[in-house]
Protein backbone atom coordinates (compact mmCIF):
# COMPACT_ATOMS: atom_id res chain seq x y z
CA UNK A 1 0.00 0.00 0.00
CA UNK A 2 1.68 3.21 -0.57
CA UNK A 3 1.87 5.92 2.25
CA UNK A 4 -1.11 8.31 0.11
CA UNK A 5 -3.38 5.32 0.38
CA UNK A 6 -2.42 4.57 3.70
CA UNK A 7 -2.52 8.55 4.56
CA UNK A 8 -6.52 8.72 2.99
CA UNK A 9 -7.56 5.04 5.09
CA UNK A 10 -6.35 7.46 7.97
CA UNK A 11 -8.51 10.45 7.53
CA UNK A 12 -11.18 8.01 6.95
CA UNK A 13 -11.01 6.36 10.11
CA UNK A 14 -10.90 9.91 11.60
CA UNK A 15 -13.94 11.22 10.30
CA UNK A 16 -15.90 7.51 11.14
CA UNK A 17 -14.56 8.01 14.63
CA UNK A 18 -15.89 12.01 14.55
CA UNK A 19 -19.18 10.97 13.25
CA UNK A 20 -19.82 7.91 15.80
CA UNK A 21 -18.72 9.88 18.60
CA UNK A 22 -20.76 13.29 17.63
CA UNK A 23 -23.93 11.03 17.09
CA UNK A 24 -23.62 9.05 20.10
CA UNK A 25 -22.77 12.73 21.95
CA UNK A 26 -26.18 13.95 20.13
CA UNK A 27 -27.67 10.92 21.51
CA UNK A 28 -26.87 11.30 24.57
CA UNK A 29 -27.60 15.24 24.75
CA UNK A 30 -31.24 14.44 23.53
CA UNK A 31 -31.55 11.73 25.73
CA UNK A 32 -30.51 14.28 29.25
CA UNK A 33 -32.43 17.05 27.28
CA UNK A 34 -35.21 18.27 29.97
CA UNK A 35 -38.15 17.55 27.64
CA UNK A 36 -37.05 14.29 27.36
CA UNK A 37 -36.95 13.37 30.70
CA UNK A 38 -39.92 14.92 31.44
CA UNK A 39 -41.21 12.38 28.66
CA UNK A 40 -39.82 9.55 30.39
CA UNK A 41 -41.25 10.51 33.64
CA UNK A 42 -44.57 11.10 31.99
CA UNK A 43 -44.83 7.71 30.42
CA UNK A 44 -43.71 5.87 33.83
CA UNK A 45 -46.42 7.44 35.20
CA UNK A 46 -48.92 6.57 32.78
CA UNK A 47 -47.60 2.80 33.02
CA UNK A 48 -47.64 2.89 36.53
CA UNK A 49 -51.29 4.23 36.12
CA UNK A 50 -52.38 1.76 33.64
CA UNK A 51 -50.97 -0.87 35.57
CA UNK A 52 -52.66 0.19 38.84
CA UNK A 53 -56.02 0.24 37.34
CA UNK A 54 -55.44 -3.14 35.55
CA UNK A 55 -54.77 -4.55 39.23
CA UNK A 56 -57.94 -2.92 40.60
CA UNK A 57 -60.19 -3.76 37.74
CA UNK A 58 -58.78 -7.33 38.43
CA UNK A 59 -59.37 -7.66 42.22
CA UNK A 60 -63.06 -6.18 41.90
CA UNK A 61 -63.79 -8.67 39.09
CA UNK A 62 -62.36 -11.49 41.73
CA UNK A 63 -64.56 -10.41 44.54
CA UNK A 64 -67.41 -10.22 41.88
CA UNK A 65 -67.31 -14.22 41.91
CA UNK A 66 -66.86 -14.55 45.02
CA UNK A 67 -69.99 -12.88 45.79
CA UNK A 68 -71.67 -14.37 42.62
CA UNK A 69 -71.08 -17.99 44.67
CA UNK A 70 -72.44 -16.81 48.01
CA UNK A 71 -75.51 -15.30 46.76
CA UNK A 72 -76.19 -18.54 44.05
CA UNK A 73 -75.72 -20.62 47.70
CA UNK A 74 -78.28 -18.42 49.16
CA UNK A 75 -80.86 -19.38 45.94
CA UNK A 76 -80.52 -23.01 46.50
CA UNK A 77 -82.62 -22.76 49.55
CA UNK A 78 -85.98 -21.64 49.05
CA UNK A 79 -86.89 -21.22 52.51
CA UNK A 80 -83.99 -18.68 52.85
CA UNK A 81 -85.12 -15.01 54.59
CA UNK A 82 -85.97 -12.36 51.51
CA UNK A 83 -83.88 -10.08 53.66
CA UNK A 84 -81.14 -12.25 53.24
CA UNK A 85 -81.94 -12.86 49.31
CA UNK A 86 -82.25 -9.00 49.14
CA UNK A 87 -79.24 -7.89 50.57
CA UNK A 88 -76.84 -10.27 48.69
CA UNK A 89 -78.91 -9.28 45.34
CA UNK A 90 -77.74 -5.43 46.49
CA UNK A 91 -73.70 -6.46 47.02
CA UNK A 92 -73.64 -8.11 43.93
CA UNK A 93 -74.82 -5.23 42.10
CA UNK A 94 -72.58 -2.64 43.79
CA UNK A 95 -70.14 -5.06 43.11
CA UNK A 96 -70.59 -5.16 39.29
CA UNK A 97 -71.23 -1.13 38.98
CA UNK A 98 -67.69 -1.13 40.83
CA UNK A 99 -66.19 -3.39 38.35
CA UNK A 100 -67.92 -1.89 35.12
CA UNK A 101 -66.21 1.60 36.94
CA UNK A 102 -63.18 -0.04 37.20
CA UNK A 103 -62.97 -1.00 33.48
CA UNK A 104 -64.12 2.38 32.33
CA UNK A 105 -61.47 3.77 34.46
CA UNK A 106 -59.01 1.61 32.74
CA UNK A 107 -59.64 1.50 28.82
CA UNK A 108 -60.42 5.73 29.53
CA UNK A 109 -56.80 5.95 31.05
CA UNK A 110 -55.10 3.56 28.08
CA UNK A 111 -53.46 5.30 25.21
CA UNK A 112 -55.07 4.00 21.53
CA UNK A 113 -52.26 2.33 20.68
CA UNK A 114 -51.96 0.08 23.71
CA UNK A 115 -55.23 -0.88 23.70
CA UNK A 116 -55.37 -4.90 23.83
CA UNK A 117 -58.62 -6.53 21.76
CA UNK A 118 -59.91 -8.81 24.47
CA UNK A 119 -60.33 -5.72 26.64
CA UNK A 120 -63.58 -5.11 24.48
CA UNK A 121 -64.82 -8.64 25.31
CA UNK A 122 -63.90 -8.43 29.11
CA UNK A 123 -66.89 -7.54 30.75
CA UNK A 124 -68.67 -10.25 28.62
CA UNK A 125 -68.30 -12.94 31.47
CA UNK A 126 -69.28 -10.77 34.21
CA UNK A 127 -72.33 -9.89 32.15
CA UNK A 128 -73.40 -13.50 31.87
CA UNK A 129 -72.80 -13.38 35.52
CA UNK A 130 -75.62 -10.88 35.85
CA UNK A 131 -78.05 -12.62 33.87
CA UNK A 132 -77.53 -16.07 35.52
CA UNK A 133 -78.52 -14.19 38.92
CA UNK A 134 -81.03 -12.41 37.66
CA UNK A 135 -82.40 -16.01 36.36
CA UNK A 136 -81.65 -17.32 39.19
CA UNK A 137 -83.31 -14.78 41.20
CA UNK A 138 -86.59 -15.11 39.15
CA UNK A 139 -86.57 -19.19 40.20
CA UNK A 140 -86.28 -18.54 43.85
CA UNK A 141 -88.88 -15.98 43.96
CA UNK A 142 -91.22 -18.74 42.06
CA UNK A 143 -90.10 -20.91 44.80
CA UNK A 144 -90.77 -18.80 47.32
CA UNK A 145 -94.07 -18.02 46.47
CA UNK A 146 -95.40 -21.77 46.31
CA UNK A 147 -93.78 -22.02 49.58
CA UNK A 148 -95.72 -18.75 51.07
CA UNK A 149 -98.78 -20.02 49.21
CA UNK A 150 -98.58 -23.75 50.50
CA UNK A 151 -97.74 -22.03 54.07
CA UNK A 152 -101.13 -19.76 53.58
CA UNK A 153 -103.25 -22.23 52.45
CA UNK A 154 -101.94 -24.91 55.46
CA UNK A 155 -102.33 -22.16 57.63
CA UNK A 156 -105.54 -21.09 56.48
CA UNK A 157 -106.85 -25.04 56.84
CA UNK A 158 -105.77 -24.97 60.44
CA UNK A 159 -107.37 -21.83 61.38
CA UNK A 160 -110.55 -23.32 59.84
CA UNK A 161 -109.80 -26.54 61.87
CA UNK A 162 -109.42 -24.48 64.66
CA UNK A 163 -113.01 -22.70 64.40
CA UNK A 164 -114.57 -26.14 63.94
CA UNK A 165 -113.55 -27.23 67.00
CA UNK A 166 -114.46 -24.41 68.82
CA UNK A 167 -117.81 -24.68 67.26
CA UNK A 168 -118.32 -28.48 68.13
CA UNK A 169 -117.35 -27.83 71.65
CA UNK A 170 -119.81 -24.85 71.82
CA UNK A 171 -122.58 -27.13 70.32
CA UNK A 172 -121.28 -29.81 73.15
CA UNK A 173 -121.74 -27.18 75.66
CA UNK A 174 -124.97 -26.16 74.72
CA UNK A 175 -126.27 -29.82 74.35
CA UNK A 176 -125.03 -30.19 77.81
CA UNK A 177 -126.71 -27.41 79.08
CA UNK A 178 -129.66 -27.89 77.83
CA UNK A 179 -129.97 -31.89 78.95
CA UNK A 180 -128.56 -30.76 82.66
CA UNK A 181 -131.77 -28.26 82.18
CA UNK A 182 -134.43 -30.75 80.82
CA UNK A 183 -133.14 -33.24 84.27
CA UNK A 184 -133.95 -30.56 86.26
CA UNK A 185 -136.79 -29.54 84.90
CA UNK A 186 -138.08 -33.29 85.40
CA UNK A 187 -136.81 -33.63 88.72
CA UNK A 188 -138.67 -29.92 89.77
CA UNK A 189 -141.61 -31.53 87.68
CA UNK A 190 -141.89 -35.08 89.70
CA UNK A 191 -141.10 -33.42 93.12
CA UNK A 192 -144.04 -30.56 92.31
CA UNK A 193 -146.52 -33.85 91.47
CA UNK A 194 -145.72 -36.07 94.76
CA UNK A 195 -145.92 -32.99 96.69
CA UNK A 196 -149.06 -32.76 94.98
CA UNK A 197 -150.30 -35.69 96.05
CA UNK A 198 -149.09 -35.95 99.49
CA UNK A 199 -151.29 -32.20 100.22
CA UNK A 200 -154.30 -34.25 98.94
CA UNK A 201 -153.66 -37.91 100.58
CA UNK A 202 -153.39 -35.33 103.77
CA UNK A 203 -156.84 -33.48 102.90
CA UNK A 204 -158.31 -37.09 102.19
CA UNK A 205 -156.88 -38.07 106.05
CA UNK A 206 -158.29 -34.58 107.67
CA UNK A 207 -162.03 -35.50 106.28
CA UNK A 208 -162.07 -38.51 107.44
Amino acid sequence: MSEEEGSGSSNFGDLDYRVLTEGATLIHSRQSSPETQEAAREMEEYQERVKSLKQTRKAVKTKLTTVKKALLNTLRNKDALESRVNAGKKIFHNVFEALNDAHSNYIATKEEEDMDPQDDDYMNIPLQHCIEIEKKLAVWHMARQVVMDNATHTERERQQQVERDHRIQDEDRVRTKDLADAVDRAIKAKEDKIKSLIACLECEVESL
